[in-house]
């Protein structure tokens, strides 16, 4: 309702007040009807990491309504997992708004794995003249929206009648199944992207640029454009990617060109952005923090965070000198980590981690891995104790996260809140930042233990051999599996090559991690 109404053109502001004030009513009757009971709300995924607009799925009802609205058609609404819960009722109330009769709007949750997954609808729901499946995907597969399709036929929908509104046009992955072709075509695909979305009556690479130009004070060149991997590398003047670029964790970035030649580069860093408080903007300690590293976000808009492009060059690992370490690296890394985290969610990730391991030592068949991941896991966990712990900060240590200026100052990009990406990872102590500055620089034995003295002395944190190489194992799968992911997502041969080799190198340091682990010496001791 306050979505809509912010949409919506003359008396926008008293319709917004409307909405708010029916919204108020609404939750205050779903607070006295749960009681005693607890809701537990999951980050809406697209809204978060992946640049997806409910201003987008409203265009696509919009432009749906055109086709479909004037048969005197019914229609029923399905929305896929917790994104879904918002998607549809935008659907919902902007085919309302246009006068659709909208028979059921429901929210459901597929079963089972990919390509095979199934879905029921829920009691009292059923096939209307037209039927709409909403959702952010499709994924590798496009399973789940298949399966609420095959849920509508199996309540007597015809097959014609069933549409999909997807967050984008390009169709499932390299997991789809045997029947996603006959699903997937152009007569049922209603789609738009972001750049194609009007926010506040304004195309959104038009937004951006306009708040390049006002955080500049220097008109742009043009809209915002997309800045994918391919992009990114040329304009970073890397001969080759790093090992740790896998676009599938990459957020979605922007470039917006000056007519100085300054360029500005946006991060999407999700629709909630304007309630997060950023570690630079807190007071922290002059001690941990380099000030001279800092790239300071210039302006937010909508989503977006819009920095300077930092010219010059790239660090490698042959800048990890003691000096670098003990003056950059390791009071960066104190200096990010700003969050504590409490007993039991460092004990929720060695469980991620153990599992995540576990995975992988049987999808290579390695019950001697199996085991040791199970031993370094009861032994990390015995040691949490009962303090909390510093949380990390950064999540990109790698050396091209790290640029040398012509006039010798050194720069950090890709800053922070990397805690909260869409993986497996979730929350973790400082101990997942050392580890992957390790890994990433190829730290000596010199300088890993001057890294760790420093950010001792910054912070107070220690951690003994054991667990220190049960997280750089961790960081390993973790890299390993984002590497495999995107390649299996990628239709580029040279960066699936690029992927593939990715991956064989972070294998090899997970092997080698746990060949030296200290468990496995107490083990067979």
């Amino acid at each position: 309702m306050v979505f809509l109404a912010a949409r919506s053109g003359p008396n926008r502001s008293a319709s917004i007040k409307q909405a708010v004030g029916r919204f108020d009513v609404e939750l205050q009757c779903l607070y006295e009807s749960l009681g005693d009971q607890e809701l537990e709300i999951r980050i809406p995924e697209g809204f978060a990491w992946y640049a997806l607009y409910p201003d987008s799925y409203a265009q696509i009802a919009e432009d749906w309504s055109h086709r479909f609205g004037g048969s005197g058609a019914d229609v029923s609404i399905v929305g896929l997992r917790s994104i879904g819960t918002a998607l549809s009722a935008v659907v919902a109330q902007t085919l309302r708004k246009r006068g659709l009769p909208v028979r059921d709007c429901a929210t459901v949750r597929p079963s089972g794995v990919a390509p095979f997954r199934y879905a029921m609808l829920p009691p009292g729901i059923g096939p209307a003249s037209q039927n709409i499946v909403v959702d952010e995907g499709p994924g590798l597969s496009g399973s789940s929206m298949i399966a609420v399709a095959q849920a509508f036929v199996d309540r007597g929908a015809d097959p014609d009648s069933i549409h999909f509104f997807a967050g984008h046009g390009y169709g499932p992955g390299a997991s789809a199944g045997a029947n996603a072709t006959a699903w997937w075509n152009d007569r049922r695909i209603w789609t738009t992207s972001p750049d194609a979305t009007l926010i506040g009556g304004r195309l959104l690479p038009d937004a951006l640029a306009s708040a390049a130009e006002a955080c500049t004070g220097e008109p742009a060149d043009g809209p915002a454009v997309p800045l994918g991997t391919a992009g990114w590398q040329r304009l970073a003047g890397l001969r080759s990617l790093p090992p740790p670029v896998a676009p599938i964790i990459e957020a979605p970035k922007k470039l917006v060109r000056l007519r100085s030649g300054r360029r500005v580069i946006l991060k999407f860093a999700g629709l909630a952005l304007a309630n997060r408080q950023l570690w630079w903007d807190r007071e922290v300690d002059p001690r941990r923090i380099a000030n001279r590293a800092q790239v300071p976000v210039q302006a937010h808009c909508h989503g977006w965070e819009a920095k300077p492009w930092v010219e010059g060059f790239r660090l490698d690992a042959a800048d990890a000198s003691i000096a670098f370490v003990e003056g950059y690296l390791g009071p960066w890394i104190a200096a990010a980590s700003t969050k504590w985290l409490q007993p039991g969610e460092v004990q929720d990730g060695i469980s991620r981690i153990a599992e995540a391991l576990s995975a992988w030592a049987e999808m290579h068949d390695d019950r001697s891995s199996a085991a040791l991941v199970e031993a370094m896991a009861e032994r990390a966990l015995a040691k949490v104790g009962s303090e909390p712990q510093p949380c990390y900060g950064d999540g990109r240590l790698a050396p091209h996260e790290w640029i040398r200026e012509p006039d010798g100052t050194v720069r950090k990009v890709d800053v922070g809140k990397h805690d909260c990406d869409h993986t497996w990872v979730g929350r973790q102590p400082i101990i997942w930042d050392l580890v992957g500055a390790e890994v990433e620089w190829s730290l000596g034995r010199r300088c890993t233990g001057a890294l760790h003295a420093i950010v001792q002395q910054l912070t107070g944190y220690v951690c003994s051999e054991e667990t220190r190489a049960f997280y750089a194992a961790g960081y390993c799968a973790f890299r390993a599996a984002a590497a495999h992911y995107s390649a299996m997502a990628s239709g580029d041969a040279d960066m699936r090559n690029h992927l593939r080799w990715a991956g064989e190198f972070y294998e090899r340091r997970l092997k080698a991690t746990l060949a030296a682990a200290p468990t496995r010496h107490r083990q067979a001791a």
